[in-house]
């Protein structure tokens, strides 16, 4: 089985994208609208997950857009990317879980 890869992009104020990626598939889930991405990213990540018939533990790996965007917006993605690589052990944006990623904001 080739690796489960997160994709997480909670930087623009209108949409929030999280995806999966495996063995050349992916699946995206766009919410559109202003609702905040703090109420919205995890129950997205939950839904693509379960359309693959997945669980969170099966994430070897985690991508967080790193903006440019809105400052809560990168904010939020990176809190739940970290959070989610310190729990799973997998690197978020390549570096090793407990590395302490912050966005670089442009």
């Amino acid at each position: 089985m080739k690796k489960l890869m997160l994709f997480l992009d909670t930087s623009s104020v209108h949409e929030t994208r999280v995806s999966l990626m495996q063995n050349g598939k992916n699946r995206e889930i766009v919410l559109r609208g202003n609702r905040f991405r703090s109420e919205v990213a995890l129950p997205l990540i939950v839904e693509v997950l379960a359309e693959w018939n997945v669980s969170v533990h099966d994430i070897d790996g985690i991508q967080v857009h790193e903006g440019p965007g809105s400052f809560t917006g990168l904010r939020v993605g990176f809190a739940i990317g970290n959070m989610l690589a310190q729990l799973l052990s997998v690197p978020m944006n390549g570096k090793p879980p407990g590395s302490g990623i912050i966005p670089h904001y442009k």
